[in-house]
């Protein structure tokens, strides 16, 4: 099982996408969460109680499936896609805010699925339709 951010779009059309397995997703969330200030432990569904529409972050669209997956806004798209490049070069020179070591043998790997979910994110932009999970 895993997560595959995509463009909302039929099957059949060729789109970029950003596949995690579950291991590499907890990963990513955790490293991301960390990028944003947020305690992921806190949050629904990461363990915790707290609402994800308590958190200021456009990254939101990245860490609840029920918001993704919903009708969400799209403007905020081009701030994540700005957000996402910012963190690529960060983690692209090895600075990471997340600094567990459990996670040092996904460091690399979480960089490049971060620049692909960059792109499927400007697609989305490009064609003018939201992100899901598949």
């Amino acid at each position: 099982m895993a997560w595959t951010y995509t463009p909302r779009v039929p099957t059949e059309t060729a789109a970029p996408d950003a596949a995690f397995g579950w291991g590499p997703l907890a990963a990513f969330h955790y490293l991301l969460a960390a990028e944003e200030g947020i305690d992921l432990s806190q949050m629904h569904d990461f363990g915790g109680y707290r609402p994800w529409d308590s958190v200021e972050t456009p990254m939101r669209l990245l860490f609840d499936l029920d918001y993704i997956n919903g009708d969400h806004p799209t403007s905020s798209y081009p701030a994540v896609a700005t957000r996402l490049r910012e963190i690529h070069g960060r983690w692209s020179t090895g600075t990471f805010a997340g600094d567990s070591p459990r996670f040092d043998g996904w460091r690399q790997y979480l960089t490049v699925r971060l620049k692909q979910l960059a792109h499927v994110v400007d697609e989305c932009i490009r064609i003018d339709t939201r992100i899901a999970v598949r």
